[in-house]
């Protein structure tokens, strides 16, 4: 689950807004 959205979430904290939601989540 936050195997590799761990580090991408620093980075796709502000494009998982405007993305997905659950992109980052799931």
């Amino acid at each position: 689950m936050f195997s590799g959205a761990y580090p991408l979430k620093r980075e796709k904290k502000r494009e998982r807004n405007n993305r997905t939601k659950h992109t980052s989540y799931m």
